[in-house]
Parts: C-alpha cells; sequence; structure tokens
C-alpha cells in the first residue's frame, strides 16, 4: 500500500516566491511545522493509501475523466489561515484567476474516480498551497502573526500556467512528507 494523491505542481518563479514569503515569516514564527519549498503543491485529490496494482487504473481513469479539461492560469497570491487567523491551524496561500477551470478540473477527478471506490470529498475543494501546520498553540502563533505584522493578505507570489496533473506517492518521514512524482497527464487544447 502507498499513499497518493493528484496534484499540480509550482513552476520555480512561485516555488521561490513561497520560499521568501516562508523565511521571512519564520523569522517571526520559529516553531511552526513549515512545508519544504520543493514540496509545496497545489493538491487536486487526496486518494490516501492504495494498492499499487490499483495506480493504472487509477491514472487510466483519471486521464479519460480529464480529456475535455484544457491548460488554464492561476494567480498564487493571497495568505490565509485555516480555521481562522487568530487561531491557525494550516497557514495557506490562495489561488485566483480561471479558479473555474480549476473547479471543473477537481469535478472532473472526483467523478472519474468515484466508479473505483473513491468518493467525493464532502466539504467541497477549496484551492491553497499549504505553507505550514501549527499542532500547538494556534492562539499564540495568531498573536504573533497579529503583532508581526508580515502577513499582508494580498501578497502576490506568481502566476501558475496548469499544463498537467501529477500524481505523487507520499512517503511520510519523520523530518515530513517526502512526495515522489509517479505520472503526469497533460491537459490539452479543446
Amino acid at each position: 500500500m502507498i499513499r497518493v494523491f493528484w496534484a499540480i505542481e509550482l513552476n520555480q518563479e512561485v516555488r521561490s516566491a513561497l520560499r521568501e514569503f516562508q523565511d521571512c515569516v519564520r523569522n517571526h514564527l520559529p516553531s511552526i511545522g513549515w512545508i519544504r519549498p520543493e514540496s509545496l503543491h497545489l493538491t487536486v485529490k487526496f486518494l490516501g493509501e492504495v494498492d499499487e496494482e490499483q495506480l493504472a487504473f487509477i491514472q487510466q481513469a483519471v486521464e479519460h475523466g480529464i480529456k475535455d479539461c484544457s491548460p488554464f492560469s492561476l494567480q498564487v497570491e493571497s495568505v490565509g489561515g485555516f480555521p481562522n487567523m487568530n487561531q491557525p491551524r494550516v497557514l495557506w496561500a490562495g489561488v485566483s484567476g480561471q479558479v473555474a477551470d480549476l473547479q471543473r478540473l477537481v469535478s472532473h477527478v472526483e467523478e472519474a474516480l468515484i466508479p473505483l471506490g473513491f468518493p467525493s470529498e464532502s466539504k467541497g475543494f477549496r484551492g491553497h498551497l499549504t505553507l505550514a501546520r501549527i499542532k500547538q498553540g494556534s492562539r499564540e502563533v495568531g498573536r504573533a502573526l497579529a503583532r508581526s505584522q508580515t502577513l499582508d493578505p494580498h501578497t502576490y507570489f506568481g502566476m501558475l500556467q496548469v499544463h498537467q496533473l501529477c500524481l505523487f506517492r507520499s512517503e511520510l518521514k519523520p523530518t515530513g512528507a517526502v512526495y515522489h512524482r509517479l505520472a503526469e497527464i497533460q491537459l490539452m487544447e479543446n
């Protein structure tokens, strides 16, 4: 069994801008569990533990399911927290731009995977890139963020041209998750 998910990879411009942002905020919040910049991605669908023999069927189903999805572009911008910035458990960067195309891609992936036993997300999709996880002291982190004034909700990280969807394996290690790309599907102009 391996842990897998479908995601959109970031380009170097966006990855570098997010790294700079993390470095800036890290100085004010050293105890946060930051996601390594090389691991940042935009998750489309987390599948969890799957049998390796299923991978070919999963890829085939998604490839067929997204055949009508064309390339699109997103702006990576804004910073926020789940569930809120007063007690954040997750710090994230948001996406804007052709979000309807992103939603369409997510919907097609979910529909393609239902027959293979992967249910749709019950809480709906909210496109974001997880920058950090706060396991303890979220209230203190919220206060420190407010005092530091390092979080500008209008921060712009760059443009992301989405031309492909990637299947990743997630290996959980004591130092954090490590991701390995297993497959990619190109989005074609319709």
